[in-house]
């Protein structure tokens, strides 16, 4: 979870690199490769993160 309105700001670079940090340790928990992870806004009709939500720069930091 990601605490800011992703239109009108983009995320601190504190707040990217917990959530790299988070998603990299819960593929690794539960055997899933990069290509699994999905944003909000590719499973709903929102923009949610955010317009301005680095998708990807996320996706470069993702391990294998």
């Amino acid at each position: 979870c990601l605490v800011g309105d992703g239109d009108r700001r983009e995320f601190t670079p504190a707040q990217m690199q917990r959530l790299v940090k988070i998603v990299n340790e819960l593929k690794r928990r539960l055997d899933l490769p990069a290509s699994s992870v999905r944003l909000h806004r590719e499973l709903a009709g929102t923009s949610s993160r955010g317009l301005r939500f680095p998708a990807a720069s996320f996706r470069e930091q993702l391990l294998p």
